[in-house]
């Protein structure tokens, strides 16, 4: 037994994360058949589980090394303490298996898996398992050859002769990335003794296990990993992955199957389009390279669906660039079935980031070998050889003079400066409810991960702010997960720490080494033993037995990292961010200063009228206000308590009219209703007016103070007395409904910024937000109650929208920004759904209900857009064709952005104008009837819809005058006297209706007027 487990500690185990892409790739295997096991100390056994098709489902919320096993049915099928690992001989239990393949061809399709990557060290070939960093090349010299194997026409071709000329051809390309196809071990060994070659990384071992009888080789210059894909067991291909510039970089190599081989057009066209298939759902650019073994253009039709184009036409438009030509040489002419020449070698080009440009082409090893008599080349394809240009700027001290550069390259380092990773707000309470008890340096430090420590001086901080910008500009955004506690020994004392876990993987200390080299004198966090250890530190400890002991409740938080910030004190005072740099937009904001989103003056006084920021003083009023309803809720429930924001106010782009919304957790089993009563007593002395809204599906205490309007709604919270920031998708079974509601309005806000934090700065983002909200109210086309989309809504739209924007200038103008959302929406084919995930290829539209589908991101995923009528989904997609018409003659300084915000006023505008006008004997009064006029609208809007055959054009607010408010609904159509009494029967019983619940009607009235022009 002993001996046994010997014997499996020497076998390496594949890495979890390589099992769960298996899984998904894999068509032979059943996904829904299997579960991964996984810490979670939340759990009484130590460990959940959860299916692995719900698994890092576009952002991973668990690390991968906290996965302990996979399971398919009773049988684990990868377990890491125990070494097992059934996949790699294809030992799975039956349910494992998916039950239509029935043949074996079937089951080669679209499996693509890591395979091994060899760099020569110590004099010797091994494989190459250190992570893969980033590469900055300039330019991308790529090289493809069929170099010819000797399985036919063996004495012909005197492979002996022609491996020597054959690797100096090579070497003289000086080739980045080199694709061999047809490559045997002999050509493989004569390479590996190569010296050049062993500056390279390549894509086989000296065994050579994949070149019999032949095979594909790559070799390149930087480092890589390569994934296999097995057609047949005679057929492969490989894609090799890099990272260039902090982006995905990805070479195909294919040697598609030849014309010997029966129906090869049809077998071609299959295997392209799964290789195609499978860089479809990788991120980055690609490259496609290698033997087409085809002169037909029609195979390349799916290239070109899938974003592809062919180099060699592109640069070369009247040479048709034959790589297989029997009339100039001697080898084709005696290998060719038909004789005719083709251009057989193709490298295909995708860049959808535009940071790769095609700058040349050319064949080349086209002579005989030397001393042959022109009877023997090097094979009977010629070499292809393109370069791609890189058209990213290489960091460089672009934004600051070389002086300063230089004085930044050899500063002593200051321990009163920093560059830190500060995390979400929404976290901080979890992090600062430890720090505060345990931390000596709370009030002197926010919380962080250092990234750089000590640092530049505050002098010289700006200008490292802009030497940073180019360094980070294009590097993507990541997620952030502080996992485990864990500690460092001190003399005196014992250092308490969080481990933040990244996803990508890897992505955190590619950002610490980003900056690393341009901070070199500032390098004590790098030069430390083991190199640089990202923690995020909680506190000071007699021992580290008492650190586990009070670190041991920790429960993982998420947050997502899109920029860093430079930090600095004066004195004994505390550290200030005096800079952020965002990651890939490279955007600089400094810290008092107004934000520069890139604006026209025009937009931004709109801007300021129509949805103004909060001042800094409105703020502050603000914090106390929602300090004074934190201790009420706090007394309450007996113990300190964190509210959340949601809403407008989450996104940080309230106006000084937003209404303040939280949420309070409260302990699971206590009745929402009685907590928010029993806060609006505590609250009596406090505020102005209170309402208790149950009638909803989620209670609300509507509180107005100091003028100011607040909704506070209660969870019931699995992990009382946790901040809600803990809280996890899959959390959703332990909450009811209404919590969940609530719960996961915060999520959405959250997810959003996150997904827009990849895209823009967020000063850029809000603004930009600001102005899509801005004038969907001006245009009264916002709120479900009133038929239309809600804010929430048009928030999702505007961030769908900016994923696919592209500034015209290389800078991001929100006024561009602005106009693209209408272009992009206006033109959407409704009812296809717009999501911010891929769920939406699953949501089924209804019809007549689901007019415009904008899904949520958070489960349980469905339509936000759930009221639309066919009248108001014809307003909406009016208003937008308008907005797009209107916003294009803007940019051309052909009309005023003021005209595309002119409020719509149905009373002024309509030929046709229904009036409900609400009297109330007081203010109060007013909201509760106003409120059941909402919530009952969509029923009449309806009812005039369907029964008046008419289009209508509700405004979407009330036009409020003391204790009286009139709501304009604009009637569209000719109005015979048929459709009078439709109208006039409708009225009538929605009045019938209001009086029968107002029961009171010497408190209120109900007016319907019909006036026509």
């Amino acid at each position: 037994m002993k001996k046994h487990q010997e014997e499996q500690a020497k076998v390496k185990l594949p890495l979890s994360q390589d099992i769960y892409h298996r899984i998904l790739w894999d068509r032979r295997l059943n996904k829904k058949a299997f579960f991964v096991g996984f810490t979670d100390r939340m759990s009484r056994a130590g460990v959940s589980e959860k299916p692995v098709i719900e698994w890092n489902t576009g952002e991973i919320e668990i690390p991968w090394h906290r996965i302990q096993y996979i399971r398919c049915g009773d049988t684990k099928v990868w377990d890491r303490q125990q070494r097992i690992d059934l996949f790699a001989s294809d030992r799975l239990p039956a349910e494992a298996w998916t039950k239509d393949l029935d043949n074996d061809k079937k089951d080669q399709d679209s499996l693509f898996l890591p395979q091994p990557v060899y760099a020569f060290n110590a004099n010797a070939w091994k494989s190459f398992g250190h992570q893969v960093g980033n590469s900055v090349p300039e330019s991308l010299h790529i090289v493809t050859y069929n170099v010819l194997s000797d399985e036919h026409e063996k004495e012909l071709i005197k492979t002996h002769l022609r491996i020597p000329s054959i690797i100096t051809q090579l070497k003289q390309a000086e080739a980045d990335i080199i694709v061999l196809q047809e490559a045997t071990i002999p050509l493989l060994h004569a390479l590996m003794q190569e010296h050049w070659v062993q500056q390279m990384y390549l894509s086989e071992g000296r065994e050579g296990k994949n070149l019999e009888p032949q095979g594909i080789i790559i070799l390149a210059r930087y480092p890589f990993t390569v994934s296999e894909y097995a057609y047949s067991p005679q057929k492969k291909f490989l894609v090799g992955h890099w990272t260039f510039h902090h982006q995905s970089f990805h070479v195909a190599a294919l040697h598609l199957t030849s014309n010997r081989a029966d129906n090869a057009i049809a077998t071609r066209e299959k295997q392209l389009q799964a290789v195609l298939e499978y860089l479809q759902n990788l991120p980055g650019d690609a490259v496609v390279a290698g033997d087409f073994n085809s002169r037909e253009e029609d195979v390349f039709l799916s290239a070109a669906r899938h974003g592809f184009e062919d180099i060699w036409p592109g640069l070369h438009p009247n040479d048709p660039g034959y790589t297989f030509d029997p009339i100039n040489n001697y080898i084709a002419q005696k290998m060719t079935l038909a004789g005719h020449p083709g251009r057989l070698d193709r490298i295909l080009l995708k860049s959808a980031s535009n940071m790769w440009k095609a700058e040349k082409a050319e064949l080349f090893a086209r002579e005989p070998v030397p001393g042959t008599e022109g009877k023997l080349y090097l094979s009977d394809h010629f070499a292809l050889l393109s370069v791609l240009k890189c058209q990213q700027q290489i960091v460089a001290p672009s934004r600051i003079s070389e002086a300063l550069f230089d004085k930044i390259q050899t500063v002593h380092p200051t321990y009163h400066s920093a560059i830190v990773i500060i995390p979400d707000e929404n976290v901080w309470p979890t992090i600062q409810q430890l720090r505060k008890r345990y931390d000596r340096n709370y009030l002197r430090w926010m919380p962080h991960i250092t990234l750089i420590y000590g640092f530049v001086p505050e002098e010289l901080l700006e200008a490292a702010a802009h030497l940073i910008l180019d360094a980070v500009q294009g590097l993507e955004a990541f997620t952030l997960t502080l996992t485990t506690p864990g500690t460092f020994a001190q003399r005196a004392s014992t250092t308490g720490w969080i481990e933040p876990v990244a996803y990508p993987e890897g992505a955190l200390h590619i950002l610490q080494a980003t900056l690393q080299q341009l901070f070199p004198t500032c390098h004590e966090q790098s030069s430390r033993a083991g190199g640089f250890h990202p923690h995020l530190t909680i506190g000071q400890f007699a021992s580290e037995e008492e650190a586990r002991k009070h670190l041991a409740d920790w429960k993982p938080v998420v947050f997502h990292v899109s920029s860093v910030a430079l930090i600095s004190r004066e004195g004994k005072q505390p550290f200030e961010v005096r800079y952020t740099v965002y990651l890939k937009t490279g955007a600089v904001e400094k810290a008092g200063a107004s934000p520069a989103p890139g604006i026209s003056s025009e937009l931004k006084q709109l801007l300021d009228e129509l949805h103004p920021a909060l001042s800094a003083s409105e703020k502050k009023a603000r914090e106390l206000l929602i300090g004074c309803v934190t201790e009420a809720c706090s007394e309450v429930l007996g113990q300190n308590v964190t509210l959340d924001l949601f809403g407008s106010s989450r996104l940080d782009i309230a106006t000084p009219q937003s209404d303040i919304d939280l949420i309070c957790p409260i302990l699971p089993g206590v009745p929402k209703r009685q907590f928010l009563e029993e806060v609006k007593r505590r609250l009596a002395t406090t505020y102005d007016q209170a309402r208790l809204v149950t009638d909803a599906q989620i209670p609300a205490l509507k509180l107005t103070i100091n003028s100011r309007a607040v909704d506070l709604l209660a969870a019931n919270h699995l992990f009382f007395p946790a901040p809600l920031g803990a809280i996890k998708e899959e959390d959703q079974m332990h909450y009811d409904k209404g919590s969940w509601q609530a719960l996961a309005g915060c999520m959405e806000a959250d997810y959003i910024m996150r997904v827009a934090g990849d895209i823009l700065p967020a000063a850029t983002f809000r603004a930009y937000l600001r102005a899509v909200r801005a004038w969907a109210n001006a245009r009264k086309i916002t709120g479900n109650g009133f038929g239309y989309v809600s804010r929430f809504s048009w928030t999702i739209l505007a961030t769908w929208a900016c994923r696919s924007y592209q500034p015209v200038s290389g800078s991001v103008s929100v006024d561009d920004l602005l106009v693209h959302f209408f272009q992009q929406v206006s033109k959407h084919s409704w009812p296809e759904p717009i999501g911010l995930n891929a769920e939406e290829e699953s949501f089924r539209a209804r019809e007549k209900r689901d007019w415009m589908p904008v899904l949520t991101s958070i489960k349980p995923r469905s339509n936000s857009v759930r009221n639309l009528t066919r009248s108001t989904f014809h307003v909406i997609r009016e208003e937008l064709s308008r907005a797009a018409e209107v916003g294009q003659r803007c940019l051309k300084n052909q009309a005023s952005f003021r005209s595309l915000y002119t409020p719509y006023q149905a009373r002024n505008e309509a030929e046709i104008c229904l009036c409900l006008t609400l009297e109330a004997q007081n203010e109060p009064d007013l909201e509760v009837c106003a409120g059941f006029l909402e919530g009952s609208l969509l029923s009449l809007l309806l009812n005039l819809e369907q029964k008046a055959e008419l289009l209508i054009r509700p405004s979407s607010e009330f036009d409020r005058k003391g204790a009286s408010a009139t709501l304009y609904i604009e009637l569209k159509g000719n109005l015979t006297q048929k459709r009078e009494e439709e109208i006039g029967k409708v009225l009538l019983e929605f009045k019938r209706r209001f009086y029968e619940w107002s029961e009171k009607p010497e408190k209120s009235n109900l007016f319907l007027n019909l006036n026509k022009e």
